[in-house]
């Protein structure tokens, strides 16, 4: 199984498990193409997980008008990975309908949340705190848990998979 259709089969799982019915049915087209986006932009199965996870929770789940900036966050982050840019450049990568420009920049993000929060000692979730929360910190909330992943979930979806191929 490629890395692609794992990936969208572990969205549409997240999805399925965490989407509220009354909310009304989510937008599967728009979710296939951030999927495609993000692994276009990065095939290290922990940050598609991430990234997965990120816009499952940034956008509301994957909705258009979020992806699209139609609608910004309350402080002016864009996309559907809600970055706050941090030049214009960044400003119109986020709104981009190339998901992976947006992926891109938001794996930077990732990244630079990563690697300062391992300079105070932060580990797992807790890495992500400066992108979730703007500084690192040891996460009282679900901010930073619910959009970290370790890559576990897409490696599941392979693995229960491994034998359609043969």
């Amino acid at each position: 199984m490629d890395l692609a259709t794992a990936a969208l089969i572990f969205s549409t799982k997240l999805m399925d498990s965490t989407h509220n019915p009354n909310w009304g049915p989510y937008d599967h087209q728009t979710m296939g193409q951030i999927v495609t986006g993000i692994v276009k932009a990065t095939t290290d199965i922990p940050m598609v997980e991430t990234l997965i996870r990120i816009a499952r929770w940034e956008s509301g789940g994957f909705r258009a008008d979020v992806a699209n900036c139609k609608i910004l966050g309350k402080i002016g982050e864009r996309g559907v990975f809600q970055v706050l840019p941090s030049n214009e450049k960044e400003k119109t990568d986020l709104c981009s309908s190339d998901f992976a420009v947006q992926a891109a920049v938001t794996i930077t993000h990732v990244n630079t949340s990563i690697n300062t929060c391992k300079k105070y000692g932060l580990k797992d979730s807790n890495l992500l705190t400066a992108y979730t929360h703007g500084h690192c910190l040891i996460a009282k909330g679900k901010e930073a848990l619910l959009r970290w992943g370790t890559g576990h979930g897409i490696f599941l979806v392979i693995n229960a998979n491994a034998g359609d191929s043969q």
